[in-house]
């Protein structure tokens, strides 16, 4: 059993990745999407038997909210229930797939330049403590193709 997540800006083939990563391993995927609940997320965190695959998590509020909100406080999670996931995250261990190339610039939800800064976001998270305890990996879709990077992960 294993437990993946795979994140990044809008355009970066992380769909494609995940498809292609349960199409190997059996994983389920699980689509997150902006509006889903920090309820949702901890029951997902706290369920023991993990085969999962989850498109998005909710380390992107942290990452999009100053981008599409500036100003604004997050809709979806106060400070203490983002350390709460952080921590049950840690716990969790999953397999972090940092989708870090934008392979699609058009896009009806982001301008490219709101893109760019998503990926900035990214890049400035990967590099707090939270993931030091969390094996991260980086995905680009320039180099590889989906089916090979999942093969790859899967058997690594």
């Amino acid at each position: 059993m294993a437990f993946y997540i795979i994140d990044g800006p809008d355009g970066c083939g992380k769909s494609t990745l995940a498809n292609a990563l349960s199409d190997i391993t059996g994983g389920v995927i699980r689509a997150w999407h902006k509006d889903s609940t920090y309820l949702e997320y901890a029951t997902r965190l706290l369920d023991p038997d993990w085969n999962e695959i989850w498109d998005r998590c909710f380390i992107d509020e942290r990452v999009y909210q100053p981008v599409m909100r500036p100003g604004e406080e997050s809709r979806l999670f106060t400070p203490q229930q983002y350390e709460v996931l952080v921590n049950l995250l840690k716990i969790a261990r999953p397999t972090f797939i940092f989708c870090n190339t934008i392979i699609r610039e058009e896009d009806p939800y982001v301008s490219p330049e709101q893109n760019r800064q998503v990926l900035r976001g990214f890049q400035q998270i990967l590099g707090e403590r939270m993931f030091d305890h969390i094996r991260v990996l980086n995905y680009d879709a320039t180099q590889w193709t989906p089916e090979a990077f999942a093969e790859y992960i899967a058997h690594d």
